[in-house]
């Protein structure tokens, strides 16, 4: 590999340096109009109906609640264990970051025993029912 002087590295880094702001420029100026018309610019992580949220995909919501991405989607199939979601143009699933983090702090406990306790206590109310009721 041939060995570059100083001052031409210098020269391509400053070209390239340039190509990238013109290329910044460039996105600046395409997004423009479709701000102007009513449209969201097209940036990840933005809302899309220029809400102050921060909206997240499921791989990106699953990671931020340090989840499978497959829990995610069975919960939102089956159950009603999981966050709540959007739904934008019939298939596109949507978590809003605020609602993730609300969701989970809902879930806060202070020991293991506090989470078996009421499964515990309903297992020996139906015991007694049964035992009450039986002749």
């Amino acid at each position: 590999m041939p060995r570059r002087s100083l001052k031409s590295s210098t020269a391509l880094a400053a070209q390239m340096l340039a190509e990238f702001r013109d290329y910044l420029h460039a996105q600046a100026a395409a997004a423009a109009p479709r701000e102007r018309n009513g449209q969201a610019p097209r940036s990840r992580g933005e809302s899309p109906v220029g809400l102050s949220e921060t909206w997240l995909d499921t791989p990106e919501a699953a990671a931020h609640l340090g989840l499978s991405v497959s829990t995610l989607t069975k919960w939102r199939m089956t159950s009603s264990k999981g966050p709540p979601f959007c739904k934008a143009g019939g298939f596109a699933v949507r978590y809003s970051r605020r609602d993730l983090d609300n969701w989970m702090l809902s879930r806060r406990i202070t020991s293991t025993s506090a989470v078996a306790a009421p499964a515990l206590s309903a297992r020996v109310s139906d015991a007694r029912r049964r035992v009450t009721t039986q002749p």
